[in-house]
């Protein structure tokens, strides 16, 4: 679980250096969801 709140962390600075923040926090989220399962990868990501 520590890996995944880091990703967090990692996301939240650059949404704000970002100026498009609220379309890249869709898209980082969804990216988080993908390593928040790593036991179980979907098949897109492979």
């Amino acid at each position: 679980m520590a890996s995944s709140s880091s990703v967090t962390i990692q996301i939240e600075p650059s949404m704000e250096s970002d100026s498009g923040d609220s379309s890249v926090a869709e898209i980082q989220e969804t990216e988080v969801s993908v390593i928040h399962y790593p036991e179980d990868p979907p098949v897109g990501f492979i």
